[in-house]
């Protein structure tokens, strides 16, 4: 059983492995390609830390967001929080609120892109040239257990070796 650094547990009794990667996200930056493939059949779960900016004028807030700012509609997630870590999956992917933590299953196969909830294009002002600050994403992987049959003889293949 796999378990947070907090001692949460990971997922499910039923799973057994979990993948671990870290990521750091850049305010300024537009969607950042974490290198991570998600496949189909996985379960990701998001743990995010630190503080980060999308409005100078309101300070830094941690990747939930501004609590009263809503995101326009040229933001990477129109009303969502401004400020809050987005996440897709893929180039064209849907884009989904992350925040301080999240779990994800899409079911579907791509890269995992992040990037803060923000004006990218600069429709409504500077966009993520005023932006600063950084969030640390730990990526937590779930990858399915194998059926009882498939651990048998991967047992008895290694007793033979």
């Amino acid at each position: 059983r796999a378990v947070w650094s907090d001692g949460k547990v990971c997922s499910p009794s039923s799973i057994s492995i979990c993948d671990e990667f870290n990521f750091t996200v850049k305010a300024d930056l537009p969607w950042q390609d974490t290198g991570i493939l998600l496949k189909k059949d996985r379960k990701v779960y998001f743990d995010a830390q630190g503080l980060w900016t999308a409005n100078p004028v309101l300070g830094l807030v941690d990747p939930d967001g501004f609590p009263s700012v809503i995101a326009r509609a040229c933001y990477s997630l129109p009303r969502a929080r401004e400020a809050a870590l987005i996440g897709r999956i893929g180039n064209s992917g849907s884009p989904f609120r992350i925040g301080k933590v999240r779990s994800y299953e899409g079911g579907v196969l791509g890269s995992i892109s992040l990037v803060i909830n923000d004006d990218l294009d600069g429709f409504y002002g500077p966009g993520l040239t005023d932006n600063s600050g950084e969030v640390n994403v730990t990526f937590r992987i779930r990858r399915p257990t194998p059926p009882d049959s498939e651990i048998i003889i991967l047992m008895g293949d290694r007793e033979k070796l």
